[in-house]
């Protein structure tokens, strides 16, 4: 699942182009505009642990201290997506579905100045 909706049970999707909340779809039309509210860096402590164990069976110790040190690495980005209905949701993902969304924002707004 590309994103979760914060403080909420729904998840975040991009399928085929078209933007679905939980089950719902959510129409390019209604999308006012995304905006970035955070961007961070994470470390997965389960996935970093399995890039080192990766790394010490393959190339050893020194494999496995970088397996730990750049395994499990993630960048999250934090945005508030507005529609045109007054609904807003406050959404983690990962940086490409922002950029997805921000998009489908941007080809509405602009399409015809493009023409």
């Amino acid at each position: 699942m590309p994103g979760k909706v914060v403080g909420g049970i729904s998840g975040v999707d991009i399928i085929g182009g078209q933007l679905f909340i939980g089950l719902r779809h959510i129409k390019k039309s209604l999308i006012a505009g995304a905006e970035l509210v955070t961007e961070e860096n994470k470390k997965r402590v389960l996935s970093a642990i399995r890039w080192g164990a990766a790394g010490g069976l393959l190339l050893g110790p020194l494999g496995g201290v970088a397996g730990l040190v750049f395994g499990g690495r993630t960048k999250e980005v934090c945005f508030a997506l507005y529609l045109t209905d007054g609904r807003n949701y406050l959404i983690t993902s990962d940086p490409q579905t922002f950029q997805a969304i921000k998009a489908m924002s941007f080809k509405k707004r602009y399409h015809n100045k493009f023409e």
